[in-house]
Parts: C-alpha cells; sequence; structure tokens
C-alpha cells in the first residue's frame, strides 16, 4: 500500500473514530441509541454483566437482541427514586458515617449531573482526540519535509515526541 494510501485509510479511521466520540458525547452507543446484549447495556452504563442481569430481573425494559438505551436509562432514574438506599437503613440520623456518605452521595449526582450535561468528558474521550491531532500533526509534519527539507520534519516531530510523553505522564 502507497504512503498515500496508508494515509487515506487512516484518515477514514479517524472520522469513524472521531463519530464514534461525537456519539458518546450526546450519551449513545455508536450505533444510535439500540444496543443488542447485556453486555453491551453494561458497558454502555460502565456496570458489571451481574448489574444487568439484576436489573432484567427487576424489569429493566428491552430483550435480547434489542435494548433501547434510553428507555434503560429512563427506567433506571424512575427505579431508583422508588428504591430505598440500602445503605441507609438503620442509620442513626446524627451519625458522622451517615454524614459522610451523605457527601459522596452528592458528589456522585455532582459528577453525574457534569456527565449528563457534557460538563465532564470521558479520559477515553480526550484520548481518541489527542490521536486524533497527532495523526493530523503527522500530516504536517510530512508536508513541511515536502516543502523545507528533512530538518523541518524532524523538529516537528522532536516536539510531537515532547507531547506524547507529557501527556503519558498525565494519563498516566
Amino acid at each position: 500500500m502507497t504512503a498515500q494510501g496508508e494515509l487515506a485509510k487512516a484518515e477514514r479511521k479517524l472520522r469513524d473514530q472521531l463519530r464514534r466520540v461525537k456519539l458518546a458525547r450526546q450519551g449513545l452507543p455508536a450505533d444510535g441509541s439500540v444496543v443488542s446484549s447485556q453486555a453491551d447495556v453494561a458497558r454502555h452504563f460502565h456496570v458489571s454483566r451481574s448489574t444487568v442481569h439484576d436489573w432484567a430481573q427487576r424489569g429493566m425494559p428491552g430483550e435480547p437482541g434489542r435494548y433501547v438505551i434510553s428507555e434503560i436509562e429512563a427506567w433506571r432514574d424512575n427505579d431508583a427514586s422508588q428504591e430505598p438506599d440500602p445503605l441507609l437503613a438503620g442509620a442513626d440520623e446524627g451519625s458522622d458515617n451517615l454524614e459522610e456518605y451523605r457527601k459522596w452521595k452528592a458528589a456522585l449526582a455532582r459528577l453525574e449531573y457534569e456527565k449528563a450535561s457534557k460538563q465532564l468528558v470521558s479520559r477515553e474521550m480526550v484520548l481518541e482526540c489527542l490521536n486524533l491531532a497527532a495523526v493530523i500533526i503527522q500530516r504536517t509534519a510530512d508536508h513541511l519535509e515536502r516543502l523545507h527539507g528533512p530538518a523541518a520534519r524532524e523538529t516537528l516531530m522532536e516536539a510531537i515526541d515532547d507531547f506524547d510523553q507529557r501527556i503519558t505522564r498525565e494519563f498516566a
């Protein structure tokens, strides 16, 4: 495969990744809003497979081969509001542990709100966008090499390597 063909292939792959990132930012799976298995539901909601099985036992909408994410989200919201929190059962109202629990619960609710309102971006999404930027810069380096010689490309590639090392340290 020629360099031009490899570049076109990489661009197609990156466009597909960008499409998936945009869908993810909307809270949708890559295919839109329907997944085909409970394992996919578990991945979407970042829970274990056994949790999804428990949801199904409690009446989660959907059937094997077709689970509508928006329906499950609505069901979860309704189900959670009707079910008492098991960690609060039997807790003393003045307990320090209860107050600490309430603070953590509020922090988690704030994170969920930020995620839903697109104020919070997942680590995976950031990394995908950085990878896309790296490919664009790589293409720019190739172009600079054609215009100004190998030294121009080498300078830009060193900057990319420095940036990559910094990102690796920050996300480690």
